[in-house]
């Protein structure tokens, strides 16, 4: 009975997301493991619950390792732009630079 409610929860948690790929079908949704967890308390056999503890630790490192993938991409792209940064900083320097040393001398001419 739990495995039916299980294999329901999961389905409809894919259709209220839009989930069509197979890597998606594969995976368990937060309600699929609620039932898993119930599943495996139910069964009172310590195997099954281990399995799901397990389950749950290796969706919480993919997770986490997907995370990571793309963190590690947003700092890549961030590092590219580094240069055009360090460029416009410096334009902008030697433009301050200019405007302060153009003050400097009016305030010399003006003052008495």
């Amino acid at each position: 009975m739990w495995q039916v409610l299980e294999t329901k929860a999961r389905f409809i948690n894919q259709v209220m997301n839009g989930s069509v790929t197979v890597r998606q079908a594969e995976d368990l949704e937060s309600g699929a493991l609620t039932y898993a967890e119930i599943k495996a308390i139910a069964s009172g056999n310590p195997a099954v619950m281990e399995k799901v503890k397990v389950d749950t630790e290796i969706r919480k490192l993919d997770q986490l390792r997907s995370s990571h993938i793309n963190q590690q991409h947003n700092i890549r792209w961030q590092v590219r732009g580094l240069p055009d940064q360090i460029e416009r900083a410096r334009k902008y320097h030697a433009a301050v630079s200019a405007d302060i040393l153009t003050r400097d001398a009016s305030r010399r001419t003006t003052s008495p």
